[in-house]
């Protein structure tokens, strides 16, 4: 019997088996073995589809208990392939969660022995993609083994310090928990070529002096890897004797190459689709477009077909609104279906490159226009995808007849279709004649093993990777430097996807809560109000390329095809005849902006009448006013409701599912008629004259609860319902669900807290946890300079006009505080009373916006001038001075007439503090000097220990009676 302490490949299959209920495939016990008996991570894995790739996320975590990389990402470019490796990512961390007994919770215990906290989660999930609100704190410990699903805009922009949707303080956090201590898993890597050039440089720049950190691993995941990576053989002989991987390989697939005129191409893939729903009756249908345009098209025509259900998804939709299709649809689409398919209705997917790769469904028939060659084999891996149909299934491959090249994917495609007809001459076909020539097509099997088996095409039949800019030491000098970014600072778009010509698109958003007629002042004034009661969320913005915007604005044709990945050329937009529709482009300042006006990167708001949008994502024909999902996007951190005739009633109950727009806005209307609007604060339930039969509260508490469901992390917070606003009958009502457990990383909000707490317990706690954390990640040989970096953090705190604040502005009580050496380090101001808070800052006289820490690192270098011991002595001013993110390389320029001219410790001992100034001038050199010595993530990882240290024990996640490991 294997004994289950020592790591073995049966030990891995158990673990596996007992997690996600199946066994493994020959190339996935092979890689253990290797990683097991010494070798490395190969650099490439190359497996046909349908042969579970995201189980590199299990081997990964598998290792990470024997002392792998504890911080595991799985990247790929396609939200949808993002949210089922989640979906996976949760299931395994579940069941590590909940295990009682046998293998998984022996993993278990060795997860969770890897870090410092008490009662952790073994192992953290965490989905980044755009549209997904999560929590800035993604990781709580850098000990922490944790597993990460996410797009490359979203990892890619963390890694180079610059990560999209978070502050600069937080950055050089995120940049740390990616770039070090980490293995990431590029999932079909020939879309993320450029990323994959930019890791290999910097790979080649990070060679510090005195290395903490490992540079990260990467691992390339395809079917269509390019030749010369050096990856990891597959046997196919091994798996064609395992049965199911066998029957996965074997899956009957046959592909008809049929070519017709260019302006009969959506007629005639119309027309094959209305074959495949004729002969596969409650099965599943695929049709995939190259452009955004064309699958709209095919589903004009495919809509109304009698007792069939058809659906379009594009990567041109508000991601709420992906969600909604996906909910429904997903069940009946991914792998699986066919066993609980009883007379369900025939259903036809149409989509674009948004469910290329490797998203996990199966169709019984396929239609598909011409591509490349690995977007050819991604969509044939979604037809019969794990050999579970009870017939060979069909795949029609349709060629436009054309001089042009093509529009997504150029002469690649020509080369491919080259290729591909040198297998089997194509059959040209018109609307009349394309169902009829299917009669005498045999097809080409292209099964996984056969594609495997066929002369290889011609490397012209891939596009060429985006052109990549060369990072060069300046890059990385100047991505480091987060507080304040350099200007200018070089854009890091280019080094995650290469240089297009296609423009930058714009966000656009719809809001409900506005006039339907008003002058450009009134829509500027009513956008203003509405984003200031509501701030726009990821989940209710779309992105349009900035043609297709401009053109929409001026009721004018699209100017291009829009595809779904960034090669289409949509640049050029010369006309610019009409002056179009005003909208209003959101800043620190909204402004008003015609099409003209408008600019790569932009986010605009427009009024729900625009239109523009539909069920099923952009539709710039469509004059249809758009559902306001503002409130049903709203983020984890702040739900909101706003209590408003045209936005409550629709958005609610498209969630419910319940016809409620009529009683409820009678009821919605009285409640705004008779609510005070001095009255601030509400109870916990409306007031009853308002709501009379409890129809607008129990519409509340179903609206409530849903999302509860939807986040089960929202289910510890108070349901209190809180005004933000002064509602009128014509303007929204913000009700708010608020909690007062919120910790930021950056300024003085760690200073926040609802009980005192006293200056030395705190830094004491936090020296305690960094040390324990640094021996954990086995940096002892630095373990006393972050010790003492956090034990010195607040000194500055010993100012005593922030000690009247902390005391509410009191600075007889700042004085005794200090007097009896119990200042402060936890203000025990109620953080959820503002007003209390700026009262308390005018009284004390500290200035605003001062910054703790400066003064903390000018402590912290008097005190090191009395050590002996050998001692890195400017990484322990730096970890002081960066510990809420600033300083890298200056602190923010601060007004302070008067600054302390001595200080007194709280070991009684007085610092004489002339001459201190917020601005630390020798601070850039020194920085410059410790990202050469330590290397830039290893830098950033070592402030990260002090900062996630000092968070968690604000947050009182600090346990005395953790031991070092």
């Amino acid at each position: 019997m294997t004994d289950r302490t020592e790591p073995s490949v049966d030990e891995f299959a158990k673990f596996v088996h007992a997690v996600h209920g199946h066994t493994l495939f020959p190339w996935q016990e092979q890689i253990v073995d290797r990683l097991l008996t010494g070798g490395q991570w190969p650099s490439a894995v190359d497996v046909p589809t349908g042969l579970g790739k995201t189980t590199m996320i299990d081997v990964a975590v598998y290792m990470a208990a024997y002392g792998g990389p504890r911080r595991v990402f799985f990247v790929v470019d396609r939200r949808i392939i993002v949210d089922e490796a989640h979906d996976h990512a949760q299931t395994l961390a579940t069941a590590l969660r909940e295990a009682s007994s046998g293998v998984v919770a022996d993993l278990s215990a060795k997860l969770a022995a890897r870090g410092t906290a008490l009662g952790a989660e073994p192992v953290n999930v965490t989905r980044m993609r755009g549209g997904v609100s999560w929590e800035w704190r993604w990781v709580a410990r850098p000990d922490q083994v944790s597993v990460v699903v996410g797009t490359i805009d979203q990892i890619g922009s963390r890694m180079l310090f610059r990560g999209y949707g978070t502050s600069p303080q937080l950055a050089p956090i995120d940049a740390a928990l990616v770039g070090t201590d980490s293995l990431l898993f590029l999932d079909e890597a020939h879309l993320a070529e450029p990323f994959l050039q930019t890791l290999h440089a910097l790979r080649e720049f990070d060679q510090p002096e005195q290395r903490v950190a490992e540079f990260p691993r990467v691992v390339q995941l395809s079917a269509t890897t390019r030749a010369g990576v050096d990856q990891m053989p597959f046997d196919l002989a091994a798996h064609l004797d395992n049965e199911e991987a066998a029957r996965r390989l074997t899956a009957g697939k046959r592909l008809s190459p049929v070519t017709c005129a260019a302006k009969h191409t959506t007629e005639v893939m119309a027309t094959y689709a209305h074959h495949g729903i004729q002969h596969h009756p409650g099965g599943m249908v695929l049709v995939m477009a190259n452009t955004v345009a064309r699958a709209r098209e095919l589903f004009t025509r495919l809509r109304h077909t009698p007792e069939v259900q058809v659906m379009l998804l594009t990567g041109r939709s508000r991601p709420w609104d992906r969600q909604w299709l996906l909910h429904h649809w997903l069940p009946h689409m991914r792998v699986g279906w066919r066993h609980h398919a009883q007379a369900q209705p025939t259903r036809v997917i149409i989509a674009t490159q948004t469910l290329e790769v490797g998203a996990n469904i199966d169709a019984d028939f396929l239609v598909t226009e011409a591509a490349d060659y690995p977007a050819l084999v991604q969509r044939l891996g979604r037809l019969n995808r794990v050999g579970r149909a009870e017939h060979d299934c069909q795949a029609i491959v349709v060629q436009p007849q054309t001089s042009q090249p093509a529009v997504v994917y150029g002469d690649a495609q020509q080369h491919t279709w080259t290729w591909l007809t040198s297998l089997q001459q194509a059959t040209t076909v018109t609307p009349r004649t394309a169902e009829a020539a299917l009669d005498s097509i045999d097809g080409i099997n292209v099964s996984p093993r056969a594609l495997r088996e066929m002369p290889p095409p011609p490397p012209q039949a891939r596009r060429p990777a985006p052109r990549t800019p060369t990072v060069v030491p300046q890059h990385v000098n100047g991505w480091v430097r987060t507080a304040p970014i350099p200007i200018p600072d070089a854009p890091i778009g280019p080094f995650l996807h290469g240089i297009s010509t296609q423009d930058s698109p714009v966000g656009v958003l719809w809001r409900a809560d506005l006039p339907h007629t008003q002058s450009t002042g009134e829509l500027l004034r009513a956008v203003q109000a509405s984003v200031e009661r509501l701030a726009p969320r990821p989940h209710e913005i779309v992105e349009i390329p900035l043609p297709a915007v401009r053109a929409w604005l001026r009721h004018q044709p699209e100017p291009a095809a829009l595809a779904d990945v960034d090669t289409a050329d949509t640049a050029g937009d010369e006309d610019r005849a009409g002056r179009g529709r005003r909208v209003v482009r959101l800043a620190a300042e909204p402004t008003l902006a015609g099409p003209d006006e408008l600019a790569p990167g932009d986010v605009i708001a427009v009024p729900d009448t625009y239109g523009g949008l539909d069920d099923y994502g952009w539709n710039p024909t469509s004059t249809e006013a758009v559902l306001d999902v503002a409130d049903l996007a709203s983020g984890r951190r702040s739900p909101f409701v706003r209590l408003h005739p045209r936005t409550l009633p629709t958005a609610v109950a498209k969630v419910l599912d319940a016809d409620t727009e009529a009683e409820t806005s009678v009821l919605l209307k009285d409640f705004l008629d008779t609510f005070d609007p001095d009255d601030l604060i509400l109870p916990d339930t409306l007031p009853a004259e308002s709501d009379e039969d409890g129809a607008l509260t129990g519409l509340l508490e179903r609206w409530w609860n849903r999302l509860r469901d939807a986040d089960p992390t929202l289910a510890e917070l108070p349901t209190r319902l809180v005004d933000i606003t002064n509602p009128t009958t014509d303007t929204s009502l913000v009700l708010a669900v608020t909690h007062r457990t919120a910790l930021r990383a950056g300024d003085n909000a760690s200073s926040q807290s609802a009980t005192a707490v006293q200056l030395d317990t705190h830094q004491d706690e936090v020296a305690d946890l960094a040390t324990r954390i640094a021996k954990a990640l086995g940096l002892d040989d630095l373990a006393t300079e972050i010790g003492l970096a956090a034990r010195w953090h607040d000194l500055g705190k010993l100012d005593l006009r922030l000690q009247a604040e902390f005391h509410g502005g009191d600075h007889a009580a700042a004085n005794a505080a200090l007097a009896t050496e119990t200042a402060r380090a936890k203000s025990g101001l109620d953080p959820a009373d503002r007003a209390a808070f700026r009262a308390a800052r005018r009284a004390s006289g500290y200035p605003l916006n001062g910054r703790h820490e400066a003064l903390s690192a000018h402590l912290a270098q008097h005190l090191l001038t009395g050590r002996d011991e050998e001692l890195d002595r400017e990484l322990v001013v730096h970890l002081i001075g960066a510990h809420h993110g600033h300083n890298r390389p200056l602190y923010p320029p601060v007004h302070d007439p008067a600054p302390p001219q001595t200080i007194t410790l709280t070991d009684g001992t007085t610092v004489d503090t002339h001459g201190f100034t917020t601005i630390d001038w020798a601070s850039p050199a020194r920085f410059a000097r410790l990202n050469t010595r330590y290397g830039p993530w290893g830098l950033a990882l070592l402030e990260t220990i002090v900062r996630l240290a000092d968070i968690a024990c604000s947050a009182g996640e600090y346990h005395p009676e953790e031991t070092c490991r």
